[in-house]
């Protein structure tokens, strides 16, 4: 089958790409193994080895909010639905800690639209949050938006909203 973009498509790729037998998981321990120190992802301008990598992934597995509390500056602001502004890493830490406590068990973010200027980045998206409590499990569906500051080098989070698209109980 032909389509229209393969005329600018480069010769020397494929139109088709094979995937891999193995997990995603799997290729990242062996990649951490093999390249510890090798960049694993260049994400605005901040390096990721495979080492770090392969780390974060188990952090998150392990549900460590000290390692997502990280990708924030000391000055941030998280506004989490039902919960009071939460200003600074100690806010931020207990604000997540407590998401997980009411059974947040995944989270899938989808950026729609990310437009940069200057220090900031801002970042558009839906989300998909998993939630088991109290024996049933449910999917929370909602949007957000993350304001991303490159300071002294390093872009981390400084502002962090979100909020479902549920409607409020009762309406």
């Amino acid at each position: 089958m032909t389509r229209p973009h393969f005329q600018f498509w480069p010769r020397r790729l494929p139109h088709n790409i094979t995937s891999p037998q193995t997990s995603l998981w799997y290729n990242l321990e062996v990649s951490a193994r093999r390249y510890p120190d090798k960049d694993a992802v260049i994400f605005y301008g901040r390096h990721t080895t495979f080492r770090e990598l392969h780390d974060d992934a188990l952090a998150v597995a392990a549900r460590n909010v000290g390692m997502v509390v990280d990708l924030y500056h000391d000055d941030a602001r998280l506004l989490a639905p039902g919960f009071e502004p939460a200003e600074g890493k100690p806010a931020i830490q207990a604000t997540l800690q407590a998401l997980l406590d009411m059974g947040a068990t995944s989270l899938d973010v989808e950026p729609l639209d990310v437009r940069e200027g200057g220090d900031l980045t801002v970042e558009y998206g839906r989300y998909r949050l998993g939630i088991e409590a109290d024996g049933a499990s449910m999917v929370d569906l909602g949007k957000y938006i993350v304001v991303h500051e490159t300071r002294d080098g390093e872009t981390k989070i400084v502002l962090d909203c979100f909020n479902s698209n549920a409607p409020p109980p009762g309406a």
